[in-house]
């Protein structure tokens, strides 16, 4: 019985403790949403942008794996729909 409740008590303090460690990934079409608003010069979308980054990197700098491939895309959905808005805006000057 002892036992029992020595592992019962152990698995949850691994549970409680480990929820924090998780790398919160959003989903495709949000990245695309929020970089077209960053485009755009949306200050509040840069704003939570901003946010997302920090937290990201400081995972990475944890060790996380997920989070370096997250940031990775957000890093290249950015440089993607910056050089299209550029492009756009280089043709129109033209």
């Amino acid at each position: 019985m002892k036992k029992i409740i020595m592992l019962i008590l152990i698995t949850s303090s691994f549970i409680a403790c480990g929820k924090k460690d998780i790398v919160e990934l959003t989903s495709r079409e949000e990245k695309e949403k929020l970089v077209k608003e960053i485009v755009a010069g949306d200050t509040n979308s840069q704003k939570k942008y901003d946010v997302i980054i920090q937290k990201l990197k400081s995972q990475m700098k944890e060790g996380k794996k997920e989070a370096q491939n997250e940031l990775e895309e957000w890093e290249a959905k950015l440089s993607t729909e910056k050089s299209l808005g550029l492009d756009k805006f280089k043709k129109v000057q033209l």
